[in-house]
């Protein structure tokens, strides 16, 4: 958490999740103003449209009744956060514009060398065009610009092994040498292009395996000192004994004890359960815990390198041999011997004065042609899903996506996904008004959590337009009763009838008397219908995985049309994990599993693929840590495999044609029938053909493989 951004005479800081930022804004809800005047109607409109124009912002909900703003941020513009909020909730000035952009976190921040030295390249060639230049200044223009090319081989050599930057860079100094710095400028400029493309497809960051997650987590976690001006501490560093402070929708990330304030918890975030109860001082709450009300300072317990929750990511895991590259281990072999040869090969014939098979021979690299392309694909995916708010930290899993045969999905994030369903039953000779029960557990919702915070039970709950009000909730029997206050003065008591059981039925009684009960279903919602019979037909099992029992998934696997083998019930940590290296058997298969509770951790780092979906705040901590995120519908899963296949086969098709055409023009460059500039636009030739097949392969990828129409559930169920 910054501390600019917990003060400010605009807002006031109500959560701080990894990803996400909710404020409380002053302007937009005066205190003391009816609902009817609450909105500055200037202030709101400037304010959409300032937070609607910020290119690099996920997304916001503006929330006019408790005049709350809730920000979606990449985590490279966490410190462009507060100009932005300043500037949304300042009236505009005239001439200001929004220029937020941190020159060294924008997208393009990796390659921006790549991008300058393409555009003096550029600039030289158009300056050469308007007003021609002497030849002897081109040269040494060219000379001068070559230098990144001079280092890249120079570091290669110092390692021990010759690439295509070599390559390269021997193709620039035979053309140097035979007097055609026009050529060579173009040359560069190319290769910048696709340079700064590769830059902005590589991972968020370089992690060994084994401790991939918990080091994500150990970074994009932070936590606030007590002294506001002192910096963030990030989790990895993180000592016991340090004190940190707390408040509302946070996650607790490590076992820690309640040094000041009083605080309202569950446990959701650690098991998918929510049991609200109240820590008072000297208390200790649990790794993963949620705090719904309150605020105080925690002092740490443990740090994360010893908090036995994580304890399973510090185990080496073996994934599949699904390949998630861009080469695969034949190609890239293949790739390193290939290199040197045309290297010395080339350095022959242009000592002999063969100079048009030099150059033949010092541009042929259709291998680190296609890998750009693939490159390009998934970019070009990435791209068009970002647009869609589903995001990927890693592209390469666009590759192994599509090579999967078994997705894992908790529970947890069916039920997120909005698959919970209150029903209430009135007891005989009670007779409540219609939904009046539904609106006394949404009053108490929305006393524990507050007017825009978590849902406790559903979000079906925070629908209500006319919630039960409330004055005062007591929570016993840790979290499994609630002793309320109404408004109107009745003494109102919920408790479960079975307190062990997740799904079990809320009895409420009214001054003494049973008025009725609530039934807790859990039934997924129509987009996880179509999405296990999509799953089904693509040829990929669904399981579901839970901490529950057997017999409390059942409705949900009929539901779903999976049989018995694919529901796992009461599982833990370990046995998710253990799951997930059963379905891969001997690494042949490949393994997606989605989840966001601490148990899953294990799991995820296991898998494959790791998949978040974005649901509820307090998702954002593990699904900002998995490889894939998606929007709560579901179709997204089945339409991606699909989008993942059909770029594969594009792949595929893409290979055939930049090997065919560079091996073409590498001929007739050796022969002489072509000049050197038309060579280079030759060579570059499929790369365009290329992107166009892979565009097309992403806006024709559909919601099911072949296009034929989904089967129906009951040929689906006699076929089982």
């Amino acid at each position: 958490m910054v501390a600019d951004l917990a003060h400010s005479r605009h807002w006031t800081q109500v959560s701080d999740l990894p990803g996400r930022l909710r404020v409380r804004c002053h302007g937009l809800n005066p205190a003391g103003e009816p609902v009817s005047n609450r909105l500055d109607s200037t202030l709101l409109h400037h304010c959409r449209l300032t937070l609607s124009s910020c290119h690099w912002l996920r997304g916001f909900r503006i929330n006019p009744l408790a005049g709350s703003i809730c920000l979606h941020y990449p985590p490279q513009h966490r410190r462009d956060l507060k100009t932005l909020l300043e500037r949304a909730l300042t009236p505009p000035l005239p001439g200001s514009g929004l220029d937020l952009a941190d020159p060294e976190q924008s997208l393009f921040a990796p390659g921006r060398p790549l991008i300058r030295h393409g555009l003096s390249c550029a600039s030289i060639l158009l300056i050469d065009a308007i007003t021609p230049l002497p030849l002897t200044l081109l040269l040494g223009l060219s000379s001068l610009l070559l230098w990144p090319r001079i280092h890249a081989a120079l570091r290669q050599l110092r390692q021990g092994r010759l690439d295509v930057e070599t390559l390269e860079l021997g193709f620039s100094t035979a053309m140097l040498l035979e007097g055609l710095p026009r050529e060579t400028l173009t040359d560069l400029g190319i290769h910048d292009a696709t340079g700064a493309v590769q830059g902005v497809m590589q991972p968020e960051e370089d992690v060994v395996d084994g401790d991939r997650l918990l080091a994500r987590l150990g970074r994009v976690v932070q936590l606030q000192p007590p002294d506001s001006a002192a910096d963030p501490i990030p989790l990895a560093q993180a000592k016991p004994g340090q004190r940190y402070l707390i408040h509302g929708q946070q996650l607790c990330p490590l076992r820690s004890t309640l040094v000041s304030g009083r605080l309202l918890v569950s446990n959701r975030h650690i098991n998918g359960h929510w049991h609200p109860r109240w820590l008072k001082r000297g208390e200790v709450i649990p790794t993963g815990s949620l705090v719904i009300r309150g605020q105080g300072t925690l002092e740490l317990s443990e740090a994360l390198i010893s908090d036995p929750t994580y304890a399973l990511l510090h185990e080496q895991h073996d994934r599949s041999r699904i390949e998630t590259g861009v080469l695969d281990r034949r190609l890239q072999r293949l790739s390193d011997w290939m290199s040197p040869l045309l290297l010395a090969g080339g350095g022959v014939m242009l000592a002999r004065g063969s100079k048009e098979i030099a150059l033949a021979a010092l541009r042929f690299s259709p291998l680190h042609n296609w890998s750009d392309s693939v490159t390009a694909s998934r970019l070009t995916a990435v791209a068009d899903l970002a647009l869609h708010k589903v995001r990927i930290r890693n592209p390469n899993v666009l590759s192994s996506l599509g090579r999967i045969r078994h997705l894992v999905v908790t529970q947890s994030c069916l039920n997120q996904a909005g698959g919970m369903r209150l029903k209430e039953e009135t007891a005989p000779g009670a007779d409540p008004n219609n939904g009046e029960l539904l609106r006394l557990l949404a009053g108490i919702q929305s006393w524990l959590s507050g007017i825009d915070g978590m849902a406790i039970w559903t979000r079906q709950l925070q629908e209500i337009e006319t919630p039960t009000a409330i004055t005062s909730v007591a929570i016993e029997a840790d979290g499994r009763r609630y002793s309320v206050r109404t408004r109107a003065g009745d003494n109102v008591v919920i408790e479960a009838e079975r307190p062990d059981d997740l799904l079990t039925p809320l009895r409420l009684s009214r001054n003494g008397a049973c008025i009725g009960r609530i039934v807790l279903q859990f039934l997924p919602d129509e987009h996880w219908l179509e999405a296990a019979d999509m799953l089904h037909q693509l040829g990929i099992r669904l399981h579901v995985v839970s901490s529950l029992p057997d017999d409390q998934l059942e409705t949900c696997t009929e539901a779903l049309q999976l049989p018995d083998d694919q529901r796992h019930g009461a599982c833990d940590a370990e046995a998710r994990l253990a799951l997930i290296r059963r379905l891969q058997g001997n690494g042949s298969n490949g393994v997606a599993y989605m989840g966001y509770l601490l148990q899953d951790l294990a799991a995820l780092e296991q898998a494959d693929v790791s998949m978040g979906m974005t649901t509820p705040d307090d998702s954002l901590m593990v699904a900002r840590l998995c490889d894939l995120m998606i929007p709560t519908n579901a179709s997204w899963l089945p339409r991606l495999v699909t989008m993942s296949r059909r770029l594969q086969q594009a792949e595929t098709g893409n290979f055939s044609l930049i090997t065919g055409t560079q091996i073409a023009t590498a001929l007739v460059t050796a022969s002489g029938w072509i000049a050197p500039m038309q060579a280079i636009l030759f060579y570059d030739l499929p790369m365009l053909l290329a992107e166009l097949n892979n565009i097309l392969s992403v806006q024709t990828a559909g919601y099911a493989a072949s296009g034929q129409p989904v089967p129906s559930r009951n040929k689906r169920q006699d076929a089982r």
